[in-house]
């Protein structure tokens, strides 16, 4: 499956929108049809969709499925009219066989209300432990048919700065994916495979409190952040190769090399006030402004 956005999450910065859409402070409406984002929108897919159409299946490409959005029914915008335009444009884009689908939260009846869109696939995403029957009836209120999938199936979760790292215990989610395996659903792993937000690049929650992600993005992953295996890897294909008996034939990847890491002295450059003198251009303001309304990226680019 493919999430071409123009919103994906993935705690990246604002989902993956750039950060110039915020220039013109609150007049822009994300996520919605207001034409100062919906212009954009359009001009990013239109390209995207340049770079996707030879690897769709039905071209014999790996691309099977392509997402609206991402958890729109989470979003209080719940426009209509955008997702459906979205769904359009894709359409006109990449043709009408290809196969579209929403993903949204399985347990709350207004996420799913919100970010389906009629003549797709509506799928839903939980992680291990969940209550894999409730969910399946809450999507069947509103898509009867076709085949359930959770297209994000948890298998670790993200981390919060001053937090404890997050851990899903390898019993747990097995017997999550059992359950899906024995009534014939389809499942999407997230993550697979651990990765890593560079630089400035992580996202942030909102939980009442604003909780930035970390660098690492290792989501105690079957694969970790650096490639290795984990006993979590090995428990998930030992399940599918019992479930289905000789389809399990790749190699299991080798441990990867790791380098010495030692401890990094820091050097003293300049003071302040020689940071001051380097700065040839200045923006004066009655009221502090947001980085985005002074062109700068994040805080990071002031350095």
């Amino acid at each position: 499956p493919l999430r071409p956005g123009p919103y994906i999450c993935a705690e990246r910065d604002m989902g993956g929108l750039p950060y110039w859409l915020l220039q013109n402070g609150s007049s822009i409406k994300l996520r919605t049809m207001d034409e100062n984002y919906i212009y954009y929108v359009d001009r990013y897919l239109i390209k995207v969709f340049e770079k996707v159409r030879p690897l769709l299946f039905k071209n014999h490409g790996p691309i099977i499925m392509v997402q609206l959005e991402n958890e729109y029914g989470s979003y209080e915008a719940c426009d209509g009219n955008y997702t459906l335009h979205l769904k359009n444009l894709t359409m006109t884009h990449l043709g009408r066989h290809v196969v579209l689908f929403t993903t949204d939260g399985a347990f709350d009846d207004t996420m799913i209300k919100c970010g389906r869109v009629k003549g797709t696939l509506t799928t839903v995403d939980f992680g291990a432990g969940s209550d894999v029957q409730n969910a399946t009836l809450v999507r069947r209120r509103y898509q009867p048919s076709g085949p359930f999938m959770n297209s994000e199936m948890y298998t670790g979760w993200l981390d919060n700065w001053g937090l404890p790292k997050s851990r899903v215990d390898t019993p747990v989610l097995i017997d999550t994916l059992r359950q899906l395996l024995d009534m014939g659903a389809s499942f999407n792993l997230y993550m697979f495979h651990g990765g890593t937000n560079f630089g400035f690049k992580s996202g942030a929650s909102d939980n009442g409190a604003f909780q930035p992600q970390i660098t690492s993005y290792d989501y105690d992953a079957p694969l970790t952040e650096a490639g290795d295996t984990t006993d979590k890897f090995k428990a998930i294909r030992e399940l599918i190769d019992k479930v289905y008996p000789g389809r399990v034939t790749a190699p299991v990847p080798r441990p990867k090399k790791k380098m010495a890491l030692y401890g990094i002295t820091m050097k003293r450059m300049f003071g302040l006030k020689t940071l001051r003198q380097l700065m040839n251009h200045t923006v004066q303001s009655t009221y502090p402004l947001t980085f985005e309304r002074v062109g700068h990226v994040r805080s990071s680019d002031n350095s």
